[in-house]
């Protein structure tokens, strides 16, 4: 039987994680912590209401105390402005310790026996979303793509793989993989390249977990399923009529390889009994 994990010890975990946030302040204009800006972003998504935070500073007013100080340890409320300010600058990198930390969690816990399907394997859906575009703002890290009236459209985008289950109404969010420059390239990321990358960073994980990759249309073309296929992934990707045989061809070299393998294992199992 697993441990049980306590939302309130994971949200004590992850401030501790943001007290080691680099903090790129210079002078004396340090009024909030750097750990108070994080859990104030994170604070938003358990109420999915941009208002939230002021929302606190206005009980915090009228009752001496908010939610923010006693569900996410946050001592002072910044503004969003004020949040933006103060974790634009970090990367989301920053976070991969508290990641690994969760997926180790969850893995001693029993927290993934209701995703297992009947043979204790976990379905990982991949998908990519945008959350950011703008024709003024923009920083280096931006994608950018010309629309038809002749201007650019700056945007973010990231891949964002979650742990599936059809009897479950809920999912598990894994670390996700950012689409943005990166050193060394010339041509833009896009969401095939994060999430081949992801594949690579995740590999021993999903093994482990005896992961299926899960993918819309977009992912059964060729370059990502050699990827899945180079991984040892099990895969079901979605293809067009187009691009079917592609993902048949990825299916029937896993099962080859698969096939060759397990004669192997049993001519050495006879062997061993000889």
């Amino acid at each position: 039987m697993g441990t049980e994990l306590r939302i309130s010890q994971m949200i004590e975990a992850v401030h501790k994680d943001m007290e080691s946030f680099p903090d790129h302040r210079r002078g004396r204009n340090i009024q909030y912590e750097i750990a108070d800006a994080g859990m104030g972003a994170f604070s938003v998504f358990f109420t999915q209401c941009a208002s939230f935070l002021e929302h606190q500073r206005e009980l915090k007013l009228l009752k001496g105390r908010s939610n923010m100080e006693g569900i996410f340890a946050a001592d002072n409320i910044p503004s969003d402005n004020q949040i933006r300010n103060l974790l634009d600058e970090i990367s989301p990198e920053a976070l991969g310790q508290t990641w690994a930390r969760i997926d180790t969690q969850m893995q001693g816990s029993n927290l993934l026996e209701p995703f297992s399907d009947s043979q204790g394997r976990l379905w990982v859906a991949i998908d990519g979303t945008e959350y950011f575009t703008s024709s003024q703002i923009h920083c280096e890290h931006c994608s950018h793509r010309e629309r038809n009236n002749g201007k650019l459209e700056y945007f973010h985008r990231v891949v964002t793989p979650v742990i599936v289950h059809s009897s479950q109404n809920q999912v598990l969010a894994l670390e996700p993989e950012f689409i943005s420059p990166q050193d060394g390239q010339e041509k833009q990321d896009c969401e095939i390249k994060a999430a081949k990358r992801w594949l690579e960073k995740h590999a021993g994980q999903l093994r482990s977990q005896n992961g299926i990759v899960l993918g819309d249309d977009l992912y059964s073309r060729e370059p990502f399923c050699q990827a899945v296929l180079k991984e040892g992934y099990i895969s079901c990707l979605c293809a067009s009529q187009n691009h079917m045989r592609c993902s048949m061809r990825v299916s029937l070299s896993w099962t080859k390889a698969n096939s060759s393998e397990a004669r192997q294992n049993d001519a050495g199992t006879e062997n061993m009994e000889k």
